[in-house]
């Protein structure tokens, strides 16, 4: 869908949002920010968001903002874990793992990594022991915030553009060359004909590479590294909820005990009475 406005308009935004002088009121609103954006689809507006509101929750705990070094509650520091995980799937640390047949011609189970695994998988029993083992083909993952597609893409498009590249044996997994040549219109026009871009056997290529995914292939990396970081963006999203209950809750004993002290001094601008 294009844009309605026009190139030269100057976009304001309809809504602000005010940040709140309580804290546990910003998180509040941020998430609900990020609710809005789960709920109609901006999926990378929303991966953003999430990423820098990480970098900002971790901020204020250091400083003191979020006080639960001060207050001694260091079991509600988010989990590490799952900070990291996200990152490494942003940043583009993570590794797909694809189990193969003894054939290689199939494959029979595939996982993501966030350590480069060992190039052989050992199939244990029940009791420990090996029984089998394969061969694992280890991926290199793209950055999740390359992912974004370049340009406008329709339902008719054959492949999809990226901000990184990839080795066109990935790129273009599974792919029949005719197909490639044609609907991903790897040609050269020439004044008598047109050439392919691409030979057959360049297509398993792991030195060559290419900005441009076949849509299945675009459609399976998003599957994995999205799901990956939903994952472990709910185990984020539950410890802050943790906090800013916590923090609604401190916040109310303060403010009571804060009450007593007041009517416990003595007020020298009524000793006159």
């Amino acid at each position: 869908m294009t844009n309605p406005r026009k190139k030269d308009e100057t976009y304001q935004p309809k809504t602000l949002i005010w940040r709140q002088a309580n804290y546990d009121d910003h998180l509040a609103q941020v998430l609900g920010v990020l609710d809005y954006d789960n709920n109609f689809d901006n999926t990378f507006q929303k991966w953003k968001l999430i990423r820098r509101f990480i970098s900002d929750v971790m901020e204020n705990i250091k400083q003191g903002t979020i006080p639960l070094v001060e207050k001694q509650r260091l079991d509600l520091v988010p989990d590490k874990s799952a900070i990291n995980k996200m990152i490494k799937i942003w940043n583009g640390q993570t590794y797909l793992g694809l189990i193969l047949s003894h054939d290689k011609t199939k494959v029979l189970a595939k996982q993501l990594f966030f350590e480069e695994p060992e190039p052989i998988y050992k199939h244990r029993g029940s009791d420990g022991k090996i029984i089998d083992t394969y061969e694992r083909e280890i991926i290199q993952m793209p950055k999740l915030k390359n992912m974004v597609p370049v340009g406008e893409i329709s339902a008719e498009t054959w492949g999809i553009q990226i901000r990184e590249s990839l080795p066109l044996k990935y790129a273009w997994a599974e792919t029949n060359y005719a197909t490639l040549i044609n609907d991903g219109k790897f040609f050269h026009h020439l004044a008598d004909g047109s050439i392919p871009k691409i030979k057959p056997e360049e297509m398993q290529s792991l030195v060559k590479r290419t900005y441009i995914l076949s849509r299945p292939v675009y459609n399976m990396i998003m599957d994995i590294l999205g799901e990956a970081f939903e994952d472990q963006y709910s185990i984020f999203t539950a410890n802050v909820q943790k906090i800013m209950k916590w923090m609604k809750e401190e916040g109310k004993k303060w403010i009571h005990a804060h009450d007593i002290e007041s009517d416990l001094t003595p007020r020298n601008d009524l000793s006159g009475y």
